[in-house]
């Protein structure tokens, strides 16, 4: 898909691949011990008493949840273009366009313990009446998003209101800036208004 406006190509995101893996590998241990399980009281070589009951009724429960889980993953994605970001979650597909009306925040956050922590960029579309997309930078190429959120932002400036993401276009570099760095960016951006 490309946005004719611009001729540059979408960009497609998929949730982490350790995230799906795991979950998916979860899903198959837990429903191969739900099923052998189930196999075990049609035989008769489990017992009936309640807590033999209540369990298997859990197992099968947590397994089915867990592979409607992994599922919904390994069937998600997320594509951005220059004019708007759409969301397919399972079989629901969302789109925000990148027009007036949608906020664009972007904002960082430190995750990690307290001698390795690193910066975890998240840029989040809202949209009035409309739940939000966050794409973050672990499972999106975030440099290659803002790039759209750009193009789109020179069509329409007022997509540009908040200072962080008008001061991390203005200078990709501040993604692996300091904090101080940033905020004083950020400053000078917020000055501009």
């Amino acid at each position: 898909m490309t946005d004719g406006s611009a001729g540059r190509d979408a960009d497609t995101y998929r949730p982490v691949p350790l995230r799906r893996y795991l979950t998916l590998a979860a899903a198959l241990v837990l429903g191969a011990a739900a099923v052998v399980r189930l196999l075990g009281h049609a035989r008769g070589d489990v017992g009936t008493s309640a807590p033999d009951l209540v369990g298997t009724v859990l197992l099968t429960g947590l397994a089915l949840v867990l592979v409607a889980g992994a599922a919904v993953l390994l069937l998600s994605r997320v594509t951005v273009d220059d004019a708007r970001v759409v969301q397919q979650v399972g079989r629901q597909r969302r789109t925000l366009p990148l027009a007036p009306g949608t906020a664009v925040t972007l904002h960082r956050e430190m995750v990690g313990a307290a001698t390795g922590k690193r910066a975890w960029w998240v840029l989040r579309l809202r949209r009035a009446g409309e739940a939000p997309i966050d794409l973050d930078d672990a499972a999106a190429d975030l440099a290659s998003v803002l790039g759209h959120v750009a193009v789109a932002g020179r069509r329409h400036p007022e997509l540009l209101t908040d200072p962080t993401l008008r001061a991390v276009l203005d200078d990709p570099t501040l993604l692996d800036a300091s904090g101080p760095e940033l905020q004083v960016a950020v400053d000078d951006a917020r000055a501009e208004d």
